[in-house]
C-alpha cells in the first residue's frame, strides 16, 4: 500500500505566492480605481456643462432689466448679489505680437448662488459676465482668433475655445489675440433702435395693414357681390349683350377699380389689445385687427350702400407684460397705377384696450407702432409725381413721410382719423402710438411747412368723427368712442396720456432715440470655480446674446 502525501504549503511559500499575487493586481486595481474616477470626473463636468447651458440659457432669454438681484423671481438661476459694471481696457495681439491698438469695452458681473454638482457633491461658485468687447474689437478693424493653436498663444493662455486672452484679477480680458479684419463694421450696439425693442412674432404682435393683405380681402367679397348683382340682373345683361362680359371675374376686377375710384369708399380699422383675466391677473392677452368698409356705389345702373368686416388679426399671447403692436399701415387705396398711388381723403382707426394694457392698473402699458414702411422711412411725398411747382421745387429732405391722396390736382394728405374705444363708466387710457408718419404740422423737419400747403395740412385727427359715412361697427353694451388726448378742444392737438404713477408719455410720437440695453448683442461667459477642490482647473463656457 502506497502512502499519501499530505504535505502542504509551507508559510514561506503562501506569502511568497502572496506577494506575487498582490504586484501581480496592484496595478489592476489602481487602474480600476484611476478608471473610476476619471468616470466620475468626466460625469462631473457633464453635470458642470447641463447646469452652464442652462444659466446661459437663462441669461439669453431674459430681458437686462430682469437680471438683477432684486429682479429675481425664484427662478432655476439666482442671482445672488446686484451685478457689477465696469470698464475695461484690452490689448490687442496678432501674430508678430502687441500691435500697440487697444480697446475699451463694457463688462457686467453677475455673481450667482453657488450650486452642488456631481457625485461627490462638490460646490461651485459661478460668475457670469456679459461683455461687448467682440463688438468693441470689429469696430477696430479686428476680429478675434477662435483657432489658435497649442503653442501659438505666446504669452496668453489658451481657452477651451481656441482663444488666446490674458485674465486680470476680476477675470477680465485684458489681451486677446486677433486678426484685421478685411471689411468695415458698424457696432449694432450703437444704433438708434427707436422705442422698438424686440419684433419677435411670440411677444409682440406683427400686423401687415397693407393693401395686399386687408384690401385685397375686402376686393374679392366685393367683386363676390358684383356677381350676386350680375347674377340677378342676367336677364336684362343678356338682351342688351353685355352678359358674356360681366360673367368674366377678370372684367369684374376692372369694373372694381373703376367703381372704387369714381365712388365713396370708406375703411374703418379697429385694433384691440386687452386681457383675459384669471383671478385679478391676466391668464393671457389676446391682439385682434377687425376692418370695417362701407362701400356707396352705382353698379349696372342701380345705386348700393354695402357694409363689409373681416377679422385680419387674432392671436393669444401668453407673456410676462401686454404686447406691443407693430401695425404696418398703408391708407385705403382708391386709386392706383404704374406709378402712383393716389388713398381715399379720410382713414379711420380706433383703438382698444383695458385697464391691464393701458397702464391704468400700474403695469407696463403695450404700445402701438404705426409704421410707415417706405425703404428710406423718409421718402419723397409722392415718388416720381410732381405735386405742384412750389412743392416740386423744394429739397426731398423736406418731405417726410406724409400720405397723401389728389384734390384739384394737387397732392394734400390723408386725414387719418385716431379715436379709442373705451368703458362709458370707467374709460381705460389710451394706448401710445408711436409712428414715423408726420404727426403734426408745427413747421418742422417732420411736417409739411406752410410754405408747401396750408397750416390744415395735417396727417392726423384726433377727434370722434360721427360722419354718417364712417363703417358702422358693433360697440359693447357699456362702450363709446372718445377722442385722444388733446382732440376735444383741438382736433388736430396731441396731448399727453398721465398714468396713475404720475408719469406722462405723448400720445402721439415719433420714434425716439434708444439707448437702452435690452435686446443689444452681448458675449456670456459663465465661469465655474470648484470651492471644494481650489486645485481644480476653473472652467469657462461661453454664449452670445441677442444674436439670434
Amino acid at each position: 500500500m502506497s502512502k499519501r502525501n499530505n504535505k502542504g504549503f509551507s508559510l514561506i511559500e503562501l506569502i511568497i505566492a502572496v506577494a506575487v499575487l498582490a504586484l501581480l493586481v496592484s496595478p489592476i486595481i489602481a487602474q480600476v480605481f484611476q478608471t473610476i474616477q476619471t468616470s466620475s470626473r468626466a460625469k462631473e463636468r457633464q453635470y458642470v456643462v447641463d447646469n452652464a447651458n442652462l444659466v446661459i440659457e437663462y441669461f439669453k432669454a431674459n430681458s437686462i432689466k430682469d437680471l438683477t438681484f432684486d429682479g429675481d423671481k425664484g427662478d432655476a438661476v439666482t442671482i445672488s448679489s446686484p451685478p457689477v459694471s465696469t470698464k475695461v481696457n484690452c490689448e490687442i495681439f496678432d501674430d508678430s505680437g502687441d500691435t500697440g491698438v487697444s480697446v475699451t469695452y463694457d463688462v457686467t458681473d453677475y455673481a450667482l448662488s453657488n450650486e452642488t454638482l456631481g457625485r461627490e457633491n462638490n460646490v461651485y461658485s459661478r460668475t457670469v459676465s456679459m461683455d461687448n468687447l467682440s463688438n468693441k474689437l470689429m469696430e477696430k478693424g479686428y476680429d478675434m482668433r477662435y483657432d489658435v493653436a497649442s503653442g501659438e498663444e505666446g504669452e496668453l493662455e489658451l481657452t477651451s475655445d481656441n482663444t488666446a486672452v490674458k485674465y486680470d484679477s476680476n477675470n477680465h480680458i485684458v489681451a486677446v489675440l486677433a486678426k484685421v479684419r478685411t471689411e468695415n463694421y458698424i457696432d449694432p450696439n450703437e444704433a438708434s433702435l427707436g422705442n422698438i425693442q424686440d419684433i419677435d412674432a411670440t411677444k409682440m404682435a406683427i400686423i401687415k395693414g397693407n393693401a395686399i393683405e386687408m384690401d385685397f380681402q375686402f376686393q374679392k367679397s366685393f367683386v363676390g357681390k358684383l356677381v350676386n348683382i350680375v347674377s340677378k340682373k342676367k336677364k336684362q345683361l343678356i338682351a342688351n349683350g353685355t352678359y358674356d362680359y360681366y360673367s368674366d371675374t377678370n372684367n369684374l376686377n376692372e369694373a372694381f377699380d373703376s367703381i372704387r375710384q369714381n365712388n365713396d369708399f370708406y375703411r374703418l380699422i379697429k385694433l384691440s389689445v386687452t386681457a383675459k383675466e384669471d383671478g385679478g391677473e391676466p391668464a393671457y392677452y389676446v391682439v385682434r385687427c377687425d376692418v370695417f368698409y362701407k362701400a356707396q356705389y352705382t353698379f349696372l345702373d342701380d345705386s348700393y350702400n354695402d357694409d363689409f368686416s373681416f377679422t385680419v388679426f387674432n392671436q393669444k399671447f401668453y407673456t410676462d407684460e401686454s404686447p406691443d403692436v407693430f401695425f404696418i399701415y398703408e391708407p385705403f387705396i382708391k386709386k392706383t397705377d404704374a406709378n402712383y398711388r393716389s388713398y381715399a381723403a379720410n382713414d379711420y382707426i380706433r383703438v382698444v384696450s383695458d385697464d391691464y394694457t393701458s397702464g391704468a392698473n400700474g403695469k407696463d402699458p403695450s404700445k402701438v407702432y404705426l409704421i410707415k414702411a417706405d425703404s428710406t422711412w423718409a421718402e419723397k411725398i409722392v415718388e416720381g409725381r410732381a405735386i405742384d411747382a412750389s412743392v416740386a421745387a423744394k429739397e426731398a429732405d423736406q418731405y417726410f413721410n406724409y400720405y397723401l391722396t389728389e384734390s384739384d390736382g394737387t397732392g394734400v394728405p390723408v386725414n387719418i382719423n385716431i379715436s379709442q374705444i373705451g368703458d362709458t363708466v370707467s374709460p381705460t387710457l389710451p394706448l401710445q402710438i408711436i409712428t414715423n408718419i408726420s404727426y403734426m404740422n408745427d413747421g418742422g423737419n417732420r411736417t409739411i411747412n406752410s410754405d408747401y400747403r396750408s397750416t390744415s395740412a395735417y396727417q392726423f385727427t384726433t377727434n370722434v368723427p360721427t360722419d354718417s359715412f364712417i363703417p358702422s361697427m358693433d360697440l359693447g353694451l357699456n362702450q363709446t368712442c372718445y377722442a385722444y388726448p388733446g382732440g376735444d378742444s383741438d382736433i388736430h392737438g396731441i396731448e399727453e396720456i398721465t398714468y396713475p404713477d404720475g408719469s406722462t408719455k405723448q400720445a402721439i410720437t415719433y420714434p425716439l432715440d434708444d439707448k437702452r440695453t435690452e435686446g443689444r448683442l452681448y458675449s456670456i461667459t459663465v465661469r465655474y470655480d470648484n470651492t471644494t477642490r481650489p486645485t481644480d482647473a476653473t472652467l469657462y463656457f461661453t454664449g452670445a446674446k441677442g444674436a439670434d
